[in-house]
This record gives C-alpha cells, sequence and structure tokens, in this order.
C-alpha cells in the first residue's frame, strides 16, 4: 500500500499526517509506504519549528524531514492520495485528471462528510494552533489506517 499525504508547503500539516501514519504502520507491523508531498513548494525547506515541538508531543521526531513539490509520478505510484484541504484536491484534480478516483481531503475519506472538509493551515501562527491542528491531524489519520487496513 502506498499512501500520499498532501498540503500546501509540506512544511507542517502532510509531515504531521505522514509522521501519524507511519507511527501507527510501525505499531501494528504493517508493510507500507507512507510519505508526503507539497503542492506549492519552491525549494527544498525543513519542517516547522512548530511542527517538530508539536510533534515531539507524541515522540515523533520530524525534524529531518524537508518538503518536496508532488509530480504526476508522485500521484501514479499512490494507492491513495489524502490531501489536506479542498484547494488541494481541487489542485490535483484539474492537474492530473486521470488520478480523480483516489484524491480524497482527510475529513472527506475519514468522516464520509461532504461540509467539514478542510484542515486549517497552521503556517505563521503560534505554537498552539499547531498543537490543536495536530490533535485534528492525528484524530483523523487514525481513522483513515483503520479504514484501510481493513
Amino acid at each position: 500500500m502506498n499512501i500520499l499525504f498532501v498540503c500546501t508547503g509540506n512544511t507542517c500539516r502532510s509531515p504531521m499526517a505522514e509522521a501519524f501514519a507511519k507511527d501507527i504502520f510501525v505499531q501494528k507491523d504493517i508493510d507500507a509506504s507512507v510519505f508526503s508531498r507539497g503542492i506549492n513548494v519552491r525549494c527544498s525547506e525543513p519542517v516547522t519549528n512548530e511542527t517538530v515541538q508539536s510533534m515531539l508531543e507524541y515522540g515523533i521526531d520530524v525534524s529531518t524531514h524537508r518538503s518536496i513539490q508532488i509530480t504526476i509520478d508522485d500521484i501514479r505510484e499512490s494507492d491513495i492520495v489524502i490531501v489536506m484541504c479542498r484547494a488541494h484536491k481541487n489542485h490535483i484534480m484539474g492537474m492530473f485528471k486521470e488520478v480523480n478516483n483516489k484524491v480524497y481531503t482527510l475529513k472527506e475519506y475519514a468522516k464520509n462528510d461532504k461540509n467539514d472538509l478542510d484542515v486549517v493551515d497552521p503556517y505563521g501562527h503560534g505554537l498552539d494552533v499547531y498543537n490543536k491542528c495536530a490533535v485534528e491531524i492525528k484524530k483523523y489519520v487514525e481513522i483513515v489506517m483503520e479504514k484501510l487496513i481493513k
């Protein structure tokens, strides 16, 4: 199974989701490929300090992660593409039309709810916003992983 998480810059939300998913697969001893990308990565950058701090609360170190721009090959190699908001989904579906059947927002796949689909971007906000974002992402990643594992 190949799972791709996507956000805007690949420095906050998608690295969090990737790390939570990898942690679940390690705990359950499941062999899967989990990675993350951004739709607007100009140059490779580390995750934000707030992302590192938020994830350390869960005992997960993401400090070595570097942002990577999404490519069509990333999408083709993925069994499912989980994005953080509708804008990401629309962007991917507009650029890569042949993959529309495997692109979902995190909340859409977890809840099957068409109304509340976006995970708010914490970029540029304080640690408390990042911590709330991490709680939300962890909650929905756990639901998504349970669905995918079944």
